[in-house]
């Protein structure tokens, strides 16, 4: 049977995640989901008049790393300040750590599993 979710159930379960998490290259660092409105601003910043603007999407997996890594829960590591330099780091740590990103934004299968079987 399953359970019938309420309001509050549903917006704990929508809560930004953060988590530390050890990365080959880097050392331990935060990652934090992104907000609804954040993705939607970074989906907005690719398309001008209804163009792909490639600029954008080339630099989409740094506009990752900005937006997921943090120092802390609250405090991000990069800005769009930052942007430049990330262009010219080495392939190979970036890689290490959008990887990171990808696994921890991916759905947690086990989740779904405890839902539902109600626990």
């Amino acid at each position: 049977m399953s359970t019938i979710l309420t309001r509050d159930a549903i917006l704990k379960k929508v809560k930004g995640r953060f988590k530390f998490v050890e990365v080959e290259g880097w050392g331990r660092i935060g990652l934090r989901s992104m907000t609804e409105v954040q993705r939607s601003r970074r989906a907005s910043q690719m398309w001008d008049n209804e163009q792909l603007v490639q600029e954008n999407v080339d630099v989409r997996r740094i506009h990752t790393i900005i937006d997921q890594v943090m120092v802390d829960e609250k405090t991000p590591m990069f800005t769009e300040a930052d942007v430049a330099e990330l262009r010219e780091a080495d392939p190979v740590i970036l890689d290490e750590l959008y990887a990171k990103i990808i696994e921890f934004n991916a759905p947690d299968e086990d989740a779904g599993k405890k839902d539902e079987s109600g626990g």
